[in-house]
């Protein structure tokens, strides 16, 4: 009887692109989602409400027999040949697994055609059963990275993606042994005594002008000291700096400096922070940031990263972990001066040309919708990778590698009577015309991580890579805005602030450094910002 339904849930009529989207669309589309399966269909394409919720039945049917003991695999082939059998095995393979994530924790393994899954039930972290984790988020008075050493928890976390290194917590210091002698003082100032203002610095903030940052990823490797880095920031005049994971040393160096910070709560802390809650998230702040640094340098927190395109098994927590963090900041006084976002990707937009017809993908409102919520009711910015690079590998539409390079004479696109002469304009009004689309008109975009590879492709290379950061550069120090959005400045952050460091799960941003390690310039070529 299993076997009978796994054929009907895997037959031909399934194809592998299909059961990708499935899967994907299942988990962001949870059962609490109005119109579930009607949106799983508009994402899986080519089937309908009712056949989307059949394979789910069927999947689920089968997984209860499996659950059980052994059960063989259906000898079918769509087409007759071993190859199409290998294919369905594998596709029968992420089904289940995706079904896992949903109902079980555990794993499926293949052997001689027998499919065997080994299941343990997980308690739902939504019904109030997990024990509160604040105990082990508490910083260690031994380590000068408390802030980060101890967010390890005993409860039970999604599996976060292996590759994803540029998100992975507890980061130890940047190596320096003469740079962290001043910075044990400052982390023993009190938050209450922590000024709210963000007035007395007109560089660092949400309504500053032409304001550009760099993002420091962190991968596991040695970075330079806080002094070079912060040497480095000083000399080419960058007011700005968004780290993806906290680094002690790091922050307590930038105290005072009027450097404004963004700083991340890596993927893998979601959950347990979303399950503390606000004392969790309050803990987090004190103890990973403001122990180093006057809350007025502070500008932004970052929770997660790419949440949707990494690890779509925290996107539930998502949202409540953000609304922990505002609240916890609210209980400070700090709410109207540290925003809280969460970065997308600009794979969000399915629709980019033209770009007053842009529009979100299916498969990422169950995220934007409500993130867009909580910036419209915060004030926060809705923040955003973008990448140039990728849209031009992927689907460049007809327009000139000169266009995405911001070269003079690289021709116009024409939409109704605006002109773009560049391809950052065109993401930024289209991510303005999908966000009004979905209701939500007039919210900032801050562009959370932009840059270009200097290798790995036959159009990334030095030359390409400092035209568009020269460009850039340009483009925001200029604070023109859009052809939509004339004069209304936006915010960017650079990718990456170090070539070779924090590049995420793939290579394009370990290949977008901007300098060496030595402070050196990767690219060659000197821009000023």
């Amino acid at each position: 009887m299993a076997s009978e339904s796994l054929a009907q849930a895997l037959g031909s009529l399934w194809t592998p692109e299909q059961n990708k989207l499935f899967e994907r669309a299942l988990a962001v589309y949870d059962k609490d989602t109005p119109d579930r399966w009607q949106n799983v269909a508009r994402a899986v394409g080519g089937k309908t409400a009712e056949e989307v919720k059949k394979h789910y039945e069927l999947l689920v049917e089968d997984l209860r027999h499996i659950e059980s003991g052994l059960v063989p695999y259906p000898s079918y082939k769509a087409s007759g040949d071993r190859e199409s059998g290998a294919s369905e095995e594998q596709s029968f393979q992420t089904e289940l697994q995706m079904v896992s994530t949903n109902h079980v924790a555990g794993s499926v393994e293949a052997h001689n055609g027998t499919i065997v899954c080994r299941c343990r039930r997980h308690h739902n972290p939504s019904n109030g059963s997990a024990d509160k984790t604040s105990s082990s988020l508490s910083p260690s008075s031994s380590s000068s990275s408390s802030g980060t050493s101890n967010q390890g928890s005993s409860t039970p976390l999604p599996p976060s993606s292996s590759s994803d290194t540029s998100n992975q917590g507890s980061p130890p210091s940047p190596s320096s042994s003469s740079d962290t002698s001043n910075q044990t003082s400052s982390a023993t100032n009190s938050t209450d005594d922590k000024k709210t203002s963000s007035s007395s610095s007109t560089s660092i903030g949400f309504h500053a002008r032409g304001s550009i940052g760099v993002t420091l990823g962190y991968d596991g490797q040695n970075l330079p000291s806080p002094s070079t880095i912060l040497q480095i920031l000083k000399s080419h005049n960058i007011t700005n700096l968004r780290l993806l994971v906290p680094i002690p040393d790091l922050i307590g160096a930038l105290n005072g400096t009027g450097i404004g910070l963004m700083v991340g709560v890596p993927n893998d802390l979601i959950v347990q922070l979303s399950i503390g809650g606000v004392e969790a998230c309050l803990h987090w702040i004190k103890y990973s940031v403001l122990n180093y640094i006057n809350a007025e340098q502070v500008t932004y927190i970052t929770v997660g990263n790419e949440v949707l395109s990494t690890n779509i098994a925290i996107v539930n927590h998502l949202i409540d972990c953000m609304r922990a963090f505002h609240q916890a900041l609210q209980a400070l006084k700090l709410d109207s001066s540290i925003k809280i976002s969460s970065p997308c990707s600009s794979h969000i937009l399915s629709v980019l040309m033209p770009p007053s017809a842009g529009t979100f993908s299916p498969l990422s409102l169950a995220v934007v919708w409500p993130i867009l919520k909580f910036s419209s009711e915060t004030g926060s910015p809705f923040m955003v990778n973008l990448s140039p690079f990728l849209r031009f590998l992927e689907n460049h539409q007809g327009m000139a590698l000169d266009f995405f390079l911001f070269k003079a004479n690289a021709g116009t696109v024409t939409d109704g009577g605006l002109k773009y002469t560049n391809i950052f304009d065109v993401m930024i009004d289209a991510l303005e015309a999908a966000m009004e689309r979905e209701g939500y008109p007039g919210i900032k975009v801050l562009v959370s991580g932009t840059g270009w590879p200097t290798t790995g492709n036959q159009v990334a290379s030095p030359s390409n890579a400092a035209a568009f950061l020269d460009g850039i550069v340009s483009w925001v120090l200029q604070a023109k805005g859009t052809p939509k959005q004339p004069n209304q400045a936006v915010e960017v952050y650079l990718s990456n602030m170090f070539a070779g460091s924090g590049g995420g799960s793939n290579d394009i941003g370990k290949h977008s450094g901007i300098f060496n390690f030595d402070g050196s310039l990767a690219i060659g070529v000197d821009v000023k910002f």
